[in-house]
């Protein structure tokens, strides 16, 4: 299809090499023309309504005949807004007829939905887990593919007719997809196969609970045409980054978990990293003995993720991500080194990286004349609970100019249920020092709200779970609005994560003093970029 992008004049800045195919005018001829020059009739592409609809709601699509030919076009456009929400420019998608109609052809011969479940299907799947897998939004978190084969299910057939397995698979797919959020995906791979991939996850003992609510669902019977039927199924789970690195392999190494879990019997699951393949291991153990190094010799390196505050306008705090480039593997996933640093005990000394870095951009930034900043920095469970903890935080204080900084700890949800009387003392010495508590995440775990109340929170970050598509789905809205409400009620600020564009931006800042981390606003950044964004 053809590209075009034009300012808010309608003139023409940028115009792919494909525009021209069925026109006289060459790509230099018309930029800076204005778009009505492609038109037929000379007249604006776009009429008041068209124009109103597409910046009151971001997109318009319709049929425009263009060049002197009248050659009939549908155009999709959408508006490009800056980090104010400010329209700055629009980019137009173009389709004649033949690609319209080449289009529907290549989706038949390639169908991406189970036609009984109107489930994806294992196509679609792929597609879909690759892209996941490399999104930009991965932190610490896992993605968990779950491979669920149920027995077979059309023994039934023979007694009670021949569509019976037809009218389980249809109702085993609406149980099961109930039991999902609105973020998760469940496809039909096979006759008695699905697969659940769920995002986010935090911990393997996330994935169990998701296991054990499936083999829940499965001890009762189900119904159909007044007989009851018992299913049982098998399932393997595997975890992302850590037994796959890519989508086909990641289904693969479940398939062959849900195999070993059928050996042991009915309704039994097995993960997939306790039979990792040989060469996935050589290379975590090389990372394994590599991590040291590379935490001394800038390997492992920092971004900062800018928060903006809408209510004052401008940015006014990041947090600080740490990033591994390995000389020999390129980019390491945060999700791998952060748990091989854990495991090793070296994530002792990586967070001390951390708050170095922390302290030198804080200096930067008085340099550059930058007031009420704050820097937000991730704090493990397994240093947090270490018995000189809070002595070697004290250290840095003290010796590295952070007292008095606008420094804030970032610990998971999941953190809160463990030791909670030692955790209690622990956060209420933190904040002692002048250092703020943030929740990350928040949404992903399952925090009772007397945590919430009783513990010395400052902050939760709503995780983009209750964001994404929030412009589009109600109850998306209405969650977000009752965790708001809480931690309003609570006293507790809000930011919010995973921001990626202008109308899930629109309906965030409708809600009072909320602070916004996402793509939308900025990615994460070197602190140049940050300065050169924040001071201008």
């Amino acid at each position: 299809s053809t590209m075009i992008v034009v300012d808010t004049t309608m003139k023409i800045l940028n115009i792919n090499s494909f525009s021209n195919r069925q026109s006289e005018f060459k790509k230099s001829e018309l930029l800076l023309k204005p778009l009505e020059e492609l038109c037929s009739d000379k007249r604006a592409l776009f009429d008041a309504e068209a124009l109103t609809q597409l910046e009151d709601t971001g997109v318009w699509q319709g049929m425009v005949e263009l060049y002197e030919q009248r050659v009939a076009v549908q155009v999709t456009a959408y508006t490009i807004c800056n980090h104010l929400n400010n329209i700055e420019y629009y980019t137009l998608f173009l389709k004649s007829k033949e690609e319209i109609l080449q289009e529907k052809s290549l989706s038949l011969y390639h169908p991406q939905v189970d036609a009984l479940t109107q489930l994806p299907n294992r196509t679609h799947l792929l597609d879909k887990l690759a892209k996941i897998m490399h999104s930009p939004h991965l932190k610490r978190e896992m993605i968990g593919l779950f491979f669920i084969e149920f027995d077979d299910l059309s023994r039934f057939n023979d007694t009670l007719g021949y569509d019976i397995d037809d009218k389980l698979i249809v109702q085993l797919s609406q149980s099961v997809q109930g039991l999902l959020d609105t973020h998760d995906m469940l496809a039909r791979i096979g006759n008695n196969q699905f697969v659940i991939v769920v995002e986010n996850i935090a911990s393997e003992k996330m994935a169990k609970v998701m296991v054990q609510s499936l083999l829940h669902m499965l001890s009762e019977p189900f119904s159909i045409e007044s007989n009851m039927f018992y299913i049982s199924a098998s399932i393997g789970i595997s975890l992302f980054p850590h037994d796959a690195d890519s989508a086909y392999t990641l289904l693969k190494s479940a398939e062959n978990s849900m195999k070993r879990a059928q050996k042991d019997g009915k309704n039994h699951f097995a993960f997939t990293h306790n039979f990792m393949a040989t060469d996935v291991c050589s290379k975590t153990e090389t990372l394994m003995a590599d991590l040291p190094a590379a935490i001394e010799n800038g390997e492992i390196y920092f971004l900062l993720q800018p928060q903006y505050e809408h209510r004052k306008e401008r940015y006014s705090g990041a947090e600080i991500l740490a990033r591994w480039r390995h000389p020999e593997y390129g980019e390491i996933s945060p999700a791998i080194f952060i748990s091989l640093a854990e495991q090793s005990g070296m994530i002792d000394s990586l967070t001390i990286k951390a708050l170095m870095e922390v302290s030198k951009i804080f200096s930067i930034l008085k340099e550059a004349s930058v007031k009420d900043f704050s820097l937000s920095i991730n704090i493990s469970s397994y240093f947090l609970m270490k018995s000189n903890f809070i002595e070697t935080i004290e250290f840095f204080m003290e010796n590295y100019n952070l007292k008095g900084q606008k420094l804030n700890f970032e610990i998971t949800e999941e953190m809160l249920t463990q030791n909670i009387d030692n955790l209690t003392q622990i956060l209420d010495q933190i904040r002692k020092m002048g250092i703020k508590i943030e929740i990350d995440d928040y949404g992903t775990g399952f925090t009772s709200i007397n945590y919430l109340a009783n513990l010395p929170i400052d902050t939760l970050k709503i995780d983009r779970m209750f964001v994404s598509n929030i412009d589009k789905e109600s109850k998306k809205w209405m969650l977000f609005k009752a965790i708001y409400d809480m931690a309003r009620a609570l006293g507790i600020d809000a930011i919010v994560e995973g921001v990626e564009n202008s109308l899930e931006n629109e309906v965030i800042k409708s809600f009072d003093d909320v602070t916004i981390q996402g793509y939308y606003y900025s990615k994460p950044i070197s602190l140049e970029a940050l300065l050169k964004e924040i001071t201008t």
